[in-house]
């Protein structure tokens, strides 16, 4: 068990070496030079050029560049800051998080509701009616780009029928005083519904083929 232990965390240890060293090797020899980007872009005076290479170490060779990366992220947790908006990767992320958990979040509770309830009323009548909407509602599902589904939407429950918001998010917890922004429970909801409908049908339709097939699988001869 400890041997397995030790192996597996090598591993692991081995597996991020080798994705952070790609990802830096991508990013050093892609065409973008951020020097430039911090300096404005195409209309950087030379002076500045050399500034931010200087400040940016990009003037030092690749394994030293990989070397500083490495440490930063490893020992201090650090993501560094966006070349173009100099704002903290790290704080960009924090701010970014509530909203990504708050879509999977609702999205995987609604393709769980949505998946378990077809596929098992879909398996105990098959051929019936609602096994045959199951299976067009699968194929959308599986076919139907989630971009696509999601304009789609949006266009219909937003802005033809107002019934739902098609911008903004709603924090949770409330919005900061004197910010004019919404928050709450309730707004949050509101504003979520769409994405976690457009988020979840894919998801859905897929656990419906599942569940049904499952579930058949174990239901006793007719």
């Amino acid at each position: 068990m400890f041997r397995y232990l030790v192996r597996r965390i090598l591993w692991a240890a081995l597996l991020f070496l080798v994705i952070t060293f790609v990802t830096f090797v991508i990013f050093y020899v892609g065409p973008n030079n951020p020097a430039r980007a911090v300096c404005g872009g195409d209309q950087a005076k030379r002076e500045c050029l050399v500034r931010a290479t200087a400040k940016l170490g990009l003037d030092k060779p690749m394994p030293v560049q990989y070397y500083k990366f490495l440490k930063q992220l490893v020992v201090h947790q650090d993501l560094g800051e966006s070349f173009a908006t100099s704002q903290s990767v790290n704080q960009r992320i924090k701010e970014a998080a509530p909203v990504t958990a708050s879509l999977v979040f609702g999205g995987a509770v609604l393709w769980m509701m949505i998946g378990l309830s077809v596929g098992i009323f879909s398996a105990l009548k098959p051929r019936s009616l609602i096994d045959r909407s199951a299976m067009v509602f699968v194929l959308i599902g599986v076919s139907a780009h989630p971009i696509w589904i999601g304009l789609i939407f949006e266009y219909v429950f937003g802005v033809k029928l107002g019934w739902t918001p098609i911008a903004n998010y709603a924090n949770f917890f409330g919005a900061p005083p004197d910010s004019g922004l919404p928050g709450g429970p309730w707004q949050w909801f509101y504003h979520l519904i769409l994405p976690w409908c457009t988020f979840a049908l894919l998801f859905a339709a897929l656990y419906v083929r599942m569940i049904r097939a499952n579930v058949i699988a174990m239901l006793p001869p007719a």
